[in-house]
């Protein structure tokens, strides 16, 4: 698995410069390049997290595999526990039955700019990336796909995986909780809003009791 994601990312080395030259000078973090720890493929149904964009990040960009390996120092965010965004995942693992910090993460965006989403021409430039993710998610055979992307940046979802579908969730809007259909994807697709948001909003226990729910209704 993770050799097929360093031919991957060596295959789209100069593509990695090219953004990043283009994104100027200043704090941009990335290539963000997911390389999941080997508990990840032992769960039962192992679970892919898929993000917005990183808050600051790493840059190897003449050495791919060092890229890689700051994914595994930051180790899905063992250290960030308390944070809103590792919080509902560790409670997302527990509730399918996984070992603690055993989940894939990915984002939408390879780069951030000074730890924000980029705007504009920026995230022009940075969506051209958005590609790969149809090829991790073909590399990584997750059971279940948990998007914290929201609704802001389904147009990009949907320029990734074609044709993507998106159903309602009983006590739901689709804007703020939806089961996601295509063939590139597993049954156990969903997505919602950012952890933080689900937070804020008081939605975090009713979108985790309802995430139960529907795991548990399918068969491993």
């Amino acid at each position: 698995m993770r050799t097929q994601l360093l031919d991957l990312y060596t295959k789209q080395a100069k593509a990695f410069v090219a953004v990043r030259q283009k994104l100027g000078q200043g704090n941009r973090g990335g290539p963000f390049l997911p390389a999941p720890h080997e508990a990840y493929a032992s769960q039962p149904r192992p679970l892919l997290i898929v993000g917005q964009e990183t808050n600051g990040w790493g840059e190897h960009l003449d050495d791919i595999a060092a890229q890689m390996a700051v994914y595994d120092g930051f180790a899905v965010g063992q250290r960030y526990n308390a944070k809103p965004f590792w919080n509902m995942t560790r409670q997302v693992e527990r509730l399918l039955g996984h070992a603690p910090h055993s989940c894939a993460w990915a984002n939408l965006s390879r780069f951030d700019i000074e730890g924000k989403r980029a705007q504009g021409e920026q995230a022009a430039v940075i969506a051209t990336l958005d590609h790969l993710l149809l090829d991790e998610v073909r590399i990584l055979t997750p059971k279940v796909c948990l998007f914290y992307t929201g609704p802001e940046l389904d147009h990009r979802l949907q320029s990734v995986f074609t044709g993507l579908t998106y159903y309602p969730v009983d006590g739901y809007t689709p804007r703020q909780f939806a089961r996601l259909s295509h063939p590139a994807l597993p049954l156990l697709s969903f997505r919602t809003y950012h952890p933080r948001y689900l937070r804020q909003s008081r939605m975090e226990a009713g979108v985790l009791a309802t995430l139960a729910r529907l795991t548990q209704a399918e068969p491993v």
